[in-house]
C-alpha cells in the first residue's frame, strides 16, 4: 500500500493536499508554496479546482512537512507503513543515511550519487526504484523525492512519498517468464484477462490464425488477426462467447470442437487462477485436427472393411 505519511490526530494522507486522488505536480506545487511562507491568497490563485479553503490546505501541507521525511543529508526518519514495508523498526532507522535501503552496489554509483545530487539543488524525482528490506529481498516501489524548502529558500528536507508495487513487478517478471515459455511451444495457446479481452497470443497461436483467417472469417465476419490484442475472445469465433468462457473451471475446462471452413478445429478453454483462487483470466487452446481426424476416419474404414471381410 502507499507509504502514507502520519499526522499527529492519527489520520493518514498519501500527499494529496488538494483532494484529486492522487499526489501530482499541483500538489507539490502546494507544499513548495507553504514552505516558502505562501499567501492565502496566492494558495487560493494556485490550488486548482480543490474547494478546500486555503487555511485548510495549509494545514495540511505543515502536517505533512513534520513527519516522514528525508533529510537533505540523507538521514532518514519513516512512518508504520513505511516501516512494515521494510521491515524495520522506527529506532533502527531514525538518523541513518538512506543508502541502508538500497543495494551495495547501487550505494556507490555514479547514478546514486546523481539522485542525491538533482535531489540537492530541488530537483523533482519520480520512477520506479528497488530498495533493500531488512530480511535482504528486493521491494520494488513507485516513489517520487519532493524537496523541500524553509521560508528563507534554503532545502531543508525532501519528502518521500511511495507506493509499494513488489507484487505487480513480481508478477510482471513471472509473466514475461510465462510468455517466454509460451512463445518455446509449439501449442497455440491464447491469453485473456478478467474481461476476456485478448493480451497475448503466442507464435503457434498467430500463424494457426494466419493460415485459418479466410476460414475463421466465414464464421466471424469481422475476424483479422490484426488488432486482436485488446479484443473481445469472441471476435475469433462465436463458440468463445463470455458464457462458455466462464463455465470453464480448473478441474473441468471447456473442451470442444469446431469445423471453421473444412478444418476441424479442437478449442481448450481453461481459467488462470491466482493465489487467493480468484480468477484473473483465460487460456484458449486451439489445435488444427483435419488431418488427425482424416486419418482417424481412415484407420476406422479400414477397421470395418477388415471386420466385413473385405480386406
Amino acid at each position: 500500500g502507499s507509504v502514507a505519511l502520519t499526522v499527529e490526530d492519527d489520520d493518514e494522507l498519501s500527499g494529496d493536499v488538494d483532494e484529486d486522488v492522487d499526489f501530482d505536480a499541483n500538489d507539490s506545487f502546494l507544499m513548495h508554496l507553504v514552505a516558502l511562507a505562501g499567501s492565502d491568497q496566492q494558495i487560493d490563485q494556485s490550488k486548482g479546482p480543490t474547494s478546500l479553503p486555503a487555511a485548510e490546505i495549509r494545514e495540511r501541507i505543515t502536517a505533512l512537512l513534520r513527519h516522514g521525511d528525508v533529510d537533505v543529508d540523507g538521514d532518514f526518519d519513516a512512518n508504520d507503513t513505511f516501516l512494515s514495508v521494510m521491515g524495520y523498526t522506527l529506532d533502527e532507522v531514525v538518523g541513518q543515511h538512506h543508502r541502508m535501503f538500497v543495494a551495495e552496489d547501487e550505494r556507490t554509483s555514479d547514478q546514486y550519487a546523481a539522485f542525491w545530487r538533482k535531489l540537492r539543488s530541488g530537483e523533482f524525482q519520480q520512477a520506479e526504484f528497488c530498495r533493500i528490506a531488512k530480511d535482504g529481498t528486493p521491494r520494488w516501489i513507485t516513489a517520487s523525492y519532493n524537496p523541500v524548502f524553509s521560508s528563507s529558500g534554503k532545502l531543508y528536507k525532501v519528502i518521500k512519498f511511495a507506493t509499494d508495487v513488489t507484487a505487480a513487478h513480481t508478477l510482471l517478471q513471472d509473466n514475461e517468464l510465462v510468455r517466454f515459455t509460451l512463445d518455446s511451444t509449439s501449442s497455440c495457446v491464447l491469453v485473456a484477462n478478467e474481461d476476456h479481452k485478448v493480451t497475448y497470443f503466442n507464435g503457434a497461436m498467430s500463424r494457426l490464425l494466419t493460415g485459418l483467417q479466410s476460414s475463421f472469417q466465414t464464421v466471424s465476419p469481422g475476424f483479422s488477426l490484426g488488432g486482436l490484442v485488446g479484443r473481445q475472445v469472441s471476435s475469433i469465433h462465436p463458440a468463445l462467447s463470455v458464457a462458455t468462457l466462464q463455465q470453464a473451471t480448473s478441474r473441468v475446462p471447456v473442451d470442444m470442437e469446431q469445423s471453421i471452413g473444412d478444418t476441424k478445429v479442437r478449442i481448450v478453454v481453461m481459467p488462470i487462477i491466482n493465489a487467493t483462487g480468484q480468477r484473473v483470466g483465460t487460456i484458449v487452446k486451439m489445435a488444427d485436427r483435419t488431418d488427425e481426424i482424416a486419418a482417424e476416419r481412415e484407420m476406422q474404414s479400414v477397421v470395418e472393411r477388415a471386420n466385413s471381410g473385405e480386406l
